[in-house]
């Protein structure tokens, strides 16, 4: 269903990438395992239409990488996402985001 859902109205071949720049707020534990919950704001793009975002997420440091952690719900409309009449009562009203990202912390 979220091939079909990704083929068909993200438009994959189309939009190949979501795209989030910002930052986050709150103090963040640098010991490594330690997971520190934070709030981050920016802009997430996709399907070519930006929104801002702000939402709870975790940054965690393990073995020098710093993973990042949010999840967050989605309407298609709000990112012209266009569902057939057709199948729309089939479709949720929200999809649901998992971003996970994985980076090098600044020194």
């Amino acid at each position: 269903m979220q091939t079909h859902f990704n083929s068909n109205y993200i438009e994959s071949d189309k939009y190949p990438k979501a795209n989030f720049t910002g930052t986050y707020t709150g103090d963040v534990d640098m010991q490594n395992g330690a997971v520190s919950n934070v709030q981050v704001k920016g802009l997430f793009t996709l399907h070519g239409v930006s929104k801002q975002i702000e939402l709870p997420a975790t940054l965690q440091l393990l073995n020098g990488v710093l993973i990042g952690h949010a999840v967050f719900k989605a309407r298609p409309e709000d990112y012209d996402i266009k569902i057939p009449l057709l199948v729309k009562d089939n479709i949720s009203k929200e999809v649901e985001v998992d971003v996970k990202v994985n980076c090098n912390p600044k020194n």
